[in-house]
């Protein structure tokens, strides 16, 4: 998960991230584990327009698995639209697509929405609350990623992080 925040949030920044195969890999098989094989090839070859820099094909790719719920294509819209990729840049709309990734059930997605109101992530503001929600959905469907950042939360609420000590 931690991976996917810094690729992303390297993508926010402009920069193409250097990712290990397996990494890029593992990222895709998380991205599409509860897809049919149709939804999967069409995402994939989103993703690929994507890479390509033919924005205009990924939207479309992306156009009905967003119909059919699918949370990974909502987040790519998402990161379409905050960088203005073959569209005009909107950062509410992008907030709206990374929401909407979220609402999809996917616990992968409610823990990345919880990093980034956790961290403040454009075009997300900080707000630990939100972040709290969002880790606490992610928990319910057994994510364990979600488990471990709700612990950053004193963190992100200003309060000082401690250590268990053996008695």
């Amino acid at each position: 998960m931690r991976l996917f925040a810094l690729a992303f949030s390297a993508l926010l920044l402009g920069a193409q991230p250097a990712l290990a195969q397996d990494d890029e890999e593992d990222y895709s098989n998380a991205a599409t584990a509860d897809l049919s094989d149709e939804q999967r090839n069409n995402y994939l070859a989103a993703e690929a327009a994507y890479s390509a820099g033919d924005y205009a094909k990924a939207r479309q790719l992306l156009k009905p698995l967003t119909d059919d719920r699918v949370g990974a294509a909502w987040w790519l819209l998402g990161i379409l639209d905050f960088q203005g990729l073959g569209a005009p840049k909107n950062e509410d709309v992008s907030r709206e697509h990374f929401i909407a990734a979220a609402k999809t059930g996917s616990a992968y997605y409610q823990t990345s929405l919880g990093d980034l109101y956790r961290e403040g992530e454009k075009p997300f503001k900080k707000d630990c609350d939100q972040a709290e929600t969002w880790y606490k959905q992610a928990m319910m469907r057994g994510n364990a990623v979600a488990k471990d950042r709700m612990d950053l939360l004193r963190v992100c609420r200003g309060e000082p992080l401690t250590r268990k000590r053996n008695k």
